[in-house]
Parts: structure tokens; C-alpha cells; sequence
């Protein structure tokens, strides 16, 4: 418990660091780096860790490339294919997986003026509860991260292309495929509404296979009751930040135009999913890591809005980290997967 918490409290003591805008790259860029090693070099750390393991191994060492492609959400199969033709174990899965979704997520933290506070906040969840315990999805939030990107630059053929590719490692991802057609320069409700009216039946066409596994998993339960308990907590973590928002979204719009349509679109959507508890946890647990690194976005921006100078937005930094500092003591506290899933911390370069 102690590194996880020491590796927070570190990330965020850097926010506080007086810097130019070249001196947060450059910091972004060790700041990664360190995180690349930290997840990707995991030994038997994770949730995720042995069933990935069995995965791994269960793939026949004579079965072809054509014959890994028609599996189910063949991108992570065909990951496993070229890892085992470069004749290289398991842990090095985790080793490129993370190579990849900390280059994601340090493109899209540079679109806030405090990419220190974002990656800051990030290390709870998006780091260890997701890139440390959730492979697939990790990948397909990181496909997401640069389709945002795209969105944001009113690229569409950039959201539709990394939209696609990141369901290939998780189907669930292709549910906002109604992104491609929300691109726009000004942010319009009925734009939103439009898209999803006409994508959704699309989205869900193509993803049908799974949605019916996900149903039958998550909602009807017939494998089993299922429940995530975490996931009213998280959900009530992007409520908050949605909510105070919506509050500073006029001071948002002016000072942060280029990202304001994605702010308000994901702000909407998470009051649009907080319902969804009723139905599943498990759902609202899987749909918040989609939604997360847009509404971590936000939080990092929000105290320039809120403070109306530099000094007072520094200080305001304190209070998202406030937040997340008191998540992440309280869940390695009290709960279980915590404890279970992450201590010791364990890596094939050091050990600790």
C-alpha cells in the first residue's frame, strides 16, 4: 500500500512546482515513463494478472494469423500471435500494452494546461484499477483517449478509425461509435442527439454478440451475481466533477473553447449513465473507465475557471487532489481487491 500512495503523493507535491510549458513536457514524458515500468513490468500484480496468464497460454503455438483474427475481440488475440512469435513471455503483454496506453494518455493529458494535475489524479484508477487490472479495457480506453483527440481537432475519420480499433479489444467501446458524427465546432444538444439517434442501432448491430454476454453476465447474472461495489463511489467522483462543471461552464467555454464541446458532451453523458447503478454496477463500473479521462480533463482545468488568478488556480489544485487522495486511502483501506489483488507490489526488475 505504501508505494501506491507514495507514488500519489509524489505526482501530486509536482503539481505544485513552478514550471513553463516546456518543463511539463518534459516532466510528462519521465512522469510516463516511470509509469510504463511501474505497470507494465507487474509479476502476479493485478486482478487481471493469471486469468490473462491462462489466456496467454491457451493459445495454440501452431494455430495461423488468419485463424487468431476470427476470434472475438481479436485485437488482443493478435497481440498474444506476435508476442509469442518474438518467442517473448507473458509479462512482456503488460510491458507493450502499457507502452501503449501511457503514450495515449500523455498525448491527451497535454490538452490541459496542467497535464501534472491530470496525471496526478489519474493513478487511482486509471492506472491501478484499470491498467494494472483490466488489459482489454485498458487498451480500449487508450484507443478512445486518441479518438477524443480527433474530436476535439474536428477530425471525424480520426474518431471513427481509433473508435473501431479500440473495439477490437473491447466490443463495448464501439457504443460510442455516435461520436463520429457529434464532431462539430460548437457544441449543439440536438447535434448529439442527432448522432446517437442515427449510430446507436449501428453500434449496438455490431456489437451485438457481446452485448448479449455483457447482459447475461452483468445484468441478468445468470453466471452468478455480480457486483461491483466500487463503482458507486467512482461513479460519484465523475458526478461530482460533471456537476461543477456544469456550474463554471460558461467561464469553461471562454477560456477553454477548443475542449469545451468534449467537456459538456461527457458532463451530459455522466449524469445520462448515473441512473444505470439501479440497473448494474458492473456496467457503471465498465462505461466510467470511458468516461473518466475526459472528466479527469476536466477537473484539471476547472481551477483556472473557478480562481481568477495563477496563484489562486495552483492553490485550487487542492481540492481534486484532496478528493482522489481520500479515494484512493479509503479504498486501499477497506477494500478487499485492494488487498488482494495489489499487495505486495511486485515487478520483474525490482521487487518491493
Amino acid at each position: 500500500m505504501l508505494i501506491y500512495i507514495s507514488i500519489f503523493a509524489l505526482f501530486a507535491a509536482t503539481c505544485f512546482v513552478a514550471r513553463n510549458w516546456q518543463q511539463e513536457k518534459i516532466y510528462v514524458v519521465f512522469a510516463l515513463i516511470f509509469l510504463v515500468l511501474f505497470a507494465g513490468t507487474r509479476m502476479e500484480v493485478g486482478c487481471d494478472f493469471q486469468a490473462y496468464y491462462y489466456r496467454f497460454q491457451s493459445l495454440p503455438p501452431n494455430e495461423t494469423f488468419m485463424e487468431v483474427i476470427q476470434r472475438g475481440e481479436p485485437g488482443y488475440w493478435i497481440m498474444v500471435y506476435f508476442v509469442k512469435q518474438l518467442g517473448l513471455d507473458y509479462p512482456w503483454m503488460n510491458f507493450f500494452g502499457a507502452m501503449f496506453f501511457f503514450s495515449c494518455v500523455g498525448l491527451f493529458a497535454l490538452r490541459t494546461p496542467n497535464a501534472a494535475l491530470f496525471i496526478a489524479l489519474m493513478l487511482p484508477i486509471l492506472v491501478i484499477q484499470l491498467s494494472m487490472s483490466g488489459f482489454r479495457q485498458m487498451m480500449a480506453v487508450g484507443f478512445l483517449m486518441l479518438s477524443l483527440l480527433g474530436y476535439m481537432d474536428q477530425r471525424r475519420w480520426q474518431v471513427f478509425v481509433f473508435i473501431l480499433l479500440g473495439s477490437l479489444f473491447h466490443q463495448s467501446l464501439i457504443l460510442f461509435l455516435p461520436l463520429t458524427l457529434a464532431v462539430g465546432h460548437q457544441f449543439s444538444i440536438w447535434r448529439v442527439a442527432i448522432a446517437f439517434a442515427l449510430l446507436s442501432p449501428i453500434a449496438l448491430l455490431l456489437s451485438a454478440d457481446r452485448i448479449d454476454v455483457y447482459s447475461d453476465r452483468y445484468v441478468e447474472e445468470i453466471y452468478g451475481e455480480m457486483e461491483s461495489s466500487g463503482a458507486i463511489f467512482r461513479q460519484g467522483l465523475l458526478l461530482l466533477s460533471a456537476i461543477v462543471f456544469e456550474f463554471y461552464k460558461g467561464s469553461m467555454k471562454q477560456l477553454f473553447p477548443k475542449q469545451f464541446s468534449l467537456l459538456r458532451l461527457f458532463s451530459l453523458l455522466t449524469f445520462a449513465v448515473t441512473p444505470l447503478v439501479f440497473l448494474s454496477t458492473v456496467v457503471v463500473h465498465r462505461l466510467g473507465y470511458y468516461i473518466l479521462p475526459v472528466q479527469l480533463l476536466t477537473l484539471s482545468m476547472l481551477p483556472y475557471a473557478i480562481f481568477p488568478n495563477l496563484r489562486s488556480a495552483n492553490f485550487g489544485q487542492m481540492l481534486p487532489l484532496g478528493v482522489y487522495a481520500a479515494y484512493i486511502l479509503v479504498w486501499f483501506g477497506f477494500a478487499r481487491h485492494a488487498d488482494l489483488c495489489y499487495i505486495p507490489y511486485k515487478s520483474f526488475l525490482f521487487a518491493l
